[in-house]
């Protein structure tokens, strides 16, 4: 994951942080959120002339009974549907997480 999110220029990789941040604290930025499969879902800036930067993150609740937001996969956009390794690597690490963090 750092050697993907490393590879998106800035100013792209910190407008992505600060928009999950906004997210997380319910404020609206020009970001879209899409649902994907249980738990996953893809930010994408909806902005006119936007680079296509998409990060795919899962909300998740602690076992403190807190909710964290976390980073599973970036990439460029480059057509209408996500590439399908891109969307199985975001699901493979979600589950790793989980298991890693104990929550089932």
């Amino acid at each position: 994951m750092n050697e993907e999110l490393a590879s998106i220029p800035q100013p792209d990789r910190g407008l992505l942080f600060r928009a999950m941040a906004a997210y997380q604290r319910d404020i609206d930025v020009a970001w879209q959120v899409d649902k994907y499969t249980v738990g996953l879902m893809r930010m994408r800036n909806r902005a006119r002339g936007a680079a296509g930067r998409c990060l795919f993150f899962a909300t998740v609740q602690l076992r403190t009974g807190e909710e964290t937001l976390v980073a599973l996969a970036a990439y460029k956009k480059e057509g209408r549907s996500v590439p399908k390794n891109v969307m199985q690597r975001a699901e493979a690490r979600l589950r790793e997480w989980k298991r890693k963090n104990g929550i089932i």
